[in-house]
């Protein structure tokens, strides 16, 4: 068994004339950068999954997403498009009894949205996951309903922080750290 622990950052669209945010309903969040890491089931990191993904639906970086994830259109200029990137986030994933694991189902969400837009087969990504902040949330006996950040449950636990936050790999890793520290096999 292995774990895959990923996240996604997104991109929306911008309209500068509007100084507003504008949105395609089909996908309403394009994905710029996939990060995510493998564990194998005694918890080790056995490998690192790390790309950008050139935007296809919102061509410029969205002001606000800028600011917090720092990415660029340079960063993305060159990447590969979803499909593509998609493809090999697959062939990374490789196990057929590998389980999905996330902070919150919005990155799960937007991943098959995205690729329900791109008209991609979604059949062979595993069909097990984990909600990391759910399992977070209950350990740090938050009340219900409300969730506790990634970065605070990384503070609450003492964890280095030597990483920046919002980028897809780094918060992967992260949410990786958090899992291993609070797993409970039942």
């Amino acid at each position: 068994m292995e774990y895959i622990v990923f996240d996604l950052e997104f991109n929306q669209g911008f309209d500068k004339i509007l100084n507003k945010t504008v949105s395609n309903q089909r996908c309403p969040f394009e994905i710029i950068q996939i990060g995510a890491i493998k564990l194998d089931s005694n918890f080790n990191i056995i490998d690192t999954f790390n790309s950008y993904v050139k935007p296809q639906i919102y061509k410029g970086i969205h002001p606000f997403i800028g600011r917090m994830t720092g990415i660029t259109l340079n960063d993305v200029a060159d990447a590969p498009n979803f499909p593509q990137v998609y493809k090999d986030f697959k062939k990374f994933m490789s196990s057929k009894d590998s389980i999905l694991c996330v902070w919150g189902t919005g990155d799960l969400k937007e991943l098959y949205r995205n690729i329900t837009y791109y008209d991609l087969p979604s059949k062979t990504l595993p069909k097990s996951y984990i909600n990391i902040q759910h399992y977070a949330s209950s350990y740090f006996d938050n009340p219900v309903g409300k969730s506790i950040g990634l970065q605070n449950a990384i503070q609450i636990l003492g964890l280095n922080q030597d990483k920046s936050y919002h980028n897809a790999l780094n918060d992967a890793f992260y949410t990786a750290q958090v899992f291993i520290r609070i797993y409970n096999p039942s």
